[in-house]
């Protein structure tokens, strides 16, 4: 009994003991997690400090530029009372009590009787360009600014631009060209082809120009025509044909009907041939020819 009561005792004292250790754990933690909490606190407050101070700069310059703003705005508060004190009794008395005066229209007249017309109405002009006009004559006014109907005041100008009438152009000379670079040059000089003839020539060669009308260096108006006159070349010129390949019989009768003939025969072994073949010509083929002119062949002879 006194065994057990012992054993009971020390299981007691055990416990004792070992709830003591766990307070005194406790109890550190404890300590430690205020010591935390008071860092915390610490940290707070120096980060509220800095936001406090943050904030205070701010106000400070909002402050300043508000300041800065009302200045600017009261200036030019100022500044616009002024322009409308003069506009209404300094500029008016200079500008606003002018007649106003409606402008006239002076488009297609003469320049002197535009100038009546605007000095009438109190109103200068001025030139500011000349130009080449199809329909307006010379001295004819073309343009103007301001235009007709609106109102401006007395003595103001009127620009206008005035016509120099038609251009006159310098006919380009055109003999020996082909019809097309004569019509290239016709059109480059502001001017067109006219009528076409075409004539037989002895001396220029077909497909070239012999004449013009007007002749070269005569003053037109622009887009005017000219006439020209093309070559046929002569009566008695021909367009070679090709007679490779045929035989020396057909060759001369293919002559005789052009009014040709056979001039030198040039014979030449050739076995790829047959004997009479003709394989050239002098003058060769597409060369324009009198008639009665003699054709040399080559024949093959093998």
């Amino acid at each position: 009994m006194d065994e057990r009561k012992k054993d009971i005792d020390k299981l007691r004292e055990f416990y004792k003991n070992k709830n003591s250790e766990n307070s005194l754990q406790d109890s550190d933690d404890i300590n430690k997690s205020k010591d935390i909490n008071v860092q915390e606190s610490e940290s707070n407050y120096i980060d509220m400090k800095y936001i406090i101070n943050k904030i205070k700069s701010i106000f400070i310059k909002y402050n300043t530029y508000s300041k800065y703003l009302i200045s600017t705005l009261a200036f030019a508060i100022f500044v616009y009372l002024i322009v409308m004190f003069l506009d209404s009794y300094i500029i008016n008395d200079m500008v606003h009590n002018r007649n106003t005066i409606i402008v006239p229209n002076v488009i297609g007249k003469s320049l002197g009787t535009g100038q009546v017309t605007l000095n009438d109405k109190n109103l200068k002009y001025e030139i500011i360009k000349r130009q080449f006009d199809l329909k307006l004559p010379k001295g004819t006014i073309v343009r103007q600014i301001p235009s007709p109907g609106r109102q401006i005041k007395e003595n103001r100008i009127v620009y206008l631009t005035v016509s120099e009438g038609i251009e006159e152009i310098k006919t380009p000379d055109l003999i020996n060209l082909t019809v097309r670079q004569a019509r290239v040059e016709l059109i480059n000089s502001g001017l067109n082809v006219g009528k076409i003839t075409e004539i037989y020539s002895d001396v220029t060669e077909a497909g070239l120009v012999v004449s013009q009308s007007p002749s070269k260096n005569i003053s037109l108006n622009y887009n005017d025509p000219v006439n020209i006159t093309v070559s046929m070349g002569s009566k008695n010129q021909l367009l070679l044909p090709e007679f490779k390949f045929m035989t020396l019989e057909d060759v001369e009768e293919r002559l005789e009907e052009l009014g040709l003939k056979v001039g030198s025969i040039i014979h030449i072994e050739d076995e790829t041939y047959q004997n009479g073949t003709v394989l050239g010509q002098f003058p060769l083929s597409g060369e324009v020819v009198l008639k009665n002119s003699y054709i040399d062949l080559e024949v093959v002879k093998n």
